[in-house]
């Protein structure tokens, strides 16, 4: 239902009120936060986090009001001149009143809030926001806006009502600079005129056709570099507007790809680009896009990499019927994000991993949240500033399979909470890790009455000493360099506590840990992977040699067994997935229940 915009609600701001407001941080879209006494939320556009500012208000509705600066009081250390006159009345920049490194600081809070209170995710997941090395005079597509009488072309006010006139703007392409001056009074007529520029192969795009004008125009389509292959693009289709930075994208796409795999889905998949620059790494690729332009631009660009096919229509309807599954699935939906039959489909099908490029921190985190929920656990994400100057920007992340002993491949829709109970041994291993557990449950049980906890301990023992967390690198090359090419014991307790009921157990297993060198260990401790391990190692690290033999429970070693927790689960009420089904390992896992279905 569309709002009315005539209509202030009862007891909020009027339009032209002027407010005083605190601006406690930055929202996607590019406005400060701010809130007033009787707790109302202030969207306040031109104001920077810190800042006291008075603000007037453009309108209001049931739950928010909107305004803009009009005078700042505690002006920020981080305010600058903006370098477009029409800052403030165009809508195209939100923050070239920012200096560059706080919008970068600003974008990066942004992501982590987002994923923090929408998606209830880590937020030390994202990782440092890619900023560009140029954030002006970067974008190589514009749409400009006419004038009917006069034919000026330019931008609509930020208020949705007028034309602003554009003789130059400094977010855009130097070629688009050097061409408005011609555009200027041959817009007569038209509705928007369309420009696109890529500096790499000289190839430009001007529609609709202009009489008069001094370039080629009408074009249908233009060519694009990226990634080191060409790609035709439509007047219609999508393409990223930054180059430079769109090459970062695909540089952290890349290496959140696996190196090989067999098929990979590469889904919202536009021109190709992608399923293109990484075909090389699978033996097969099926792109799914919904828009006949971009599709008809795919199969040119499709030509040369014949393991690619393309699937016309709706993610949301390809994707559930395709015939095979995939290993590897590559997101990149528009701003609403994902219908939920594309995370059902993908939660279904379980590929080992899904990378997730997304133009929109709210739908990111929600649909995080989905997968995380359905037994995937979130790796990392990168928010990449592919629009300096203004309040969006994109993430690209990494979600993988969970591996076998974490709480996802059993439950969904879980919650974790650090105990902060010190990890300290007695000397008997089966004791200290069944100890540990419980007691970590129960600091947790304690601030959350009602609620099913689990907790887990693991302790590995070479028959002498018992080793845990290693804290620090040292630590854990001095434990690595003790336990290599040496059998020893992993004792692993975990604790359920449920209506006042505990229910606690350990599970045994026998490790050898391989000979590994000098030269292995450091590499090894200098990736960082066995900080948090204890023993300092972790079995799943599958492309390091850690372990040359098992003998008993994988994920006990992991960190969870999960045929003892999903016992305690079920007595506790709560349904489970049965763990033979989610990881072909447990299927042969010596605590398997007899009477657990083959």
């Amino acid at each position: 239902m569309a709002r009315n915009r005539n209509r202030t609600p009862e007891g909020a701001p009027l339009p032209g009120d002027v407010l005083t407001v605190r601006i406690e941080s930055i929202v996607f879209g590019g406005a400060g936060l701010a809130h007033l006494e009787d707790g109302r939320v202030v969207f306040v556009s031109g104001s920077i986090p810190g800042e006291l500012a008075e603000a007037t208000v453009d309108r209001s509705y049931p739950d928010y009001t909107e305004a803009a600066v009009t005078r700042v009081i505690e002006p920020s250390p981080d305010r600058v001149e903006p370098r477009c006159a029409l800052f403030g009345e165009c809508g195209g920049c939100q923050l070239q009143h920012m200096s560059y490194p706080a919008q970068l600081r600003a974008k990066e809070a942004m992501v982590r809030e987002q994923l923090r209170r929408i998606g209830r995710l880590d937020e030390g997941r994202v990782r440092p926001i890619v900023g560009a090395a140029e954030p002006w005079g970067y974008r190589n597509h514009l749409r400009f806006s006419t004038g009917k009488k006069w034919g000026d072309v330019g931008f609509i006010s930020r208020r949705g009502r007028g034309l602003l006139k554009v003789e130059s703007c400094p977010i855009a392409d130097p070629w688009v600079n050097d061409l408005l001056p011609h555009l200027q009074g041959k817009g007569a007529g038209l509705h928007q005129v369309q420009v696109r520029h890529n500096a790499s192969t000289g190839s430009f795009l001007i529609n609709p056709e202009i009489r008069g004008l001094h370039l080629p125009s009408g074009q249908k389509s233009y060519l694009e570099v990226l990634g080191g292959h060409r790609f035709a693009v439509s007047a219609a289709a999508f393409f990223q507007v930054n180059s430079a930075q769109a090459e970062e994208m695909v540089r952290l796409v890349g290496e959140s790809l696996p190196a090989r795999g067999e098929i990979l889905v590469d889904a919202f998949a536009g021109v190709g680009t992608f399923a293109v620059v990484f075909a090389d790494r699978f033996r097969s690729v099926i792109a799914i896009e919904e828009s006949n332009s971009a599709a008809r631009a795919a199969r040119t660009n499709f030509a040369e990499t014949p393991n690619v096919s393309l699937r016309v229509g709706k993610v949301e309807e390809v994707l559930p019927l395709l015939e095979v599954a995939p290993d590897v699935v590559l997101l990149d939906p528009p701003r609403p994000g994902c219908a939920p039959p594309v995370l059902e489909s993908i939660i279904r099908f379980r590929p080992s991993a899904v990378v997730y490029v997304s133009c929109n921190p709210a739908t990111l985190a929600r649909d995080l949240r989905v997968l995380v929920d359905g037994g995937y656990n979130l790796d990392h994400v990168t928010p990449l500033d592919m629009f300096p100057q203004t309040g969006h920007v994109e993430c690209v992340s990494r979600l993988t399979l969970a591996d076998p002993g974490t709480l996802a491949a059993l439950v969904s829709g879980f919650e974790v909470v650090p105990s902060d109970v010190p990890e300290e041994a007695d000397g008997d291993p089966a004791a200290d890790a069944r100890r540990l557990a419980l007691a970590k449950a129960r600091a947790v049980a304690e601030g959350a009455p009602g609620a099913v906890v689990v907790g887990a301990d693991t302790i590995v023992h070479d028959g002498e000493r018992s080793y845990g967390k290693p804290g620090g690198a040292s630590g854990a090359t001095a434990m690595l360099h003790a336990l290599r090419g040496r059998a020893h014991s992993v004792y692993t307790g975990v604790a359920v506590l449920s209506g006042g009921r505990e229910m606690a157990g350990v599970s045994v297993s026998q490790v050898l840990l391989a000979p590994l060198s000098d030269a292995q260990v450091g590499a090894y401790v200098a990736s960082g992977r066995p900080l948090d391990k204890a023993g300092a190692y972790a079995i799943q690290d599958e492309d390091v040699p850690t372990v040359a033999g098992l003998e008993g429970c994988y994920c006990s070693v992991v960190g969870l067994p999960l045929w003892k927790l999903a016992r305690f689960l079920e007595e506790a009420g709560v349904p489970c997935r049965d763990p033979a089904a989610t990881f072909a390992r447990c299927g042969a896992c010596p605590e398997r229940p007899a009477q657990s279905p083959a």
